[in-house]
């Protein structure tokens, strides 16, 4: 029982620290990693060769979550990553937030939904998963 409380505190610290340190959120749903994607996509077209193959690889290693999103709530996966794309591929800032609604998997606006992630836990996804 004892373990178990020090392990819980120790988590809570832990928490306190990344919010101290990086105090920022980032839309959730999977509507950072298309905003990205989308960078990187745009990036990959204005270099030539196989230098534009990372980005290309990390984009669409990117699409991977809101399409594990889609299927997990049993969404139309083509259709609805396709449509998601599309929002993305506009230039309006409203849409950088619109991502992958977890309980339908529709598209939906993320920011009016109030799904957020801490940057840190991000950061140190894409850290670890490009290592």
């Amino acid at each position: 029982m004892l373990n178990e409380l020090e392990r819980n505190l120790q988590d809570a610290m832990s928490v306190t620290r990344n919010i101290y340190n990086e105090p920022f959120i980032l839309a959730g749903g999977g509507a950072v990693e298309m905003a990205v994607g989308k960078i990187l996509s745009e990036k990959a077209k204005s270099i030539t060769g196989v230098h534009q193959w990372p980005y290309k690889a990390i984009q669409k290693a990117l699409e991977v979550i809101p399409r594990t999103l889609i299927q997990n709530c049993g969404g139309d996966t083509i259709r609805t990553l396709t449509a998601l794309r599309a929002k993305h591929a506009t230039t309006s800032a409203d849409n950088k937030t619109w991502g992958i609604n977890g309980e339908t998997g529709e598209l939906a606006d993320i920011s009016k939904l109030g799904i957020w992630e801490p940057l840190s836990v991000k950061l140190q996804a894409y850290k670890t998963a490009v290592e």
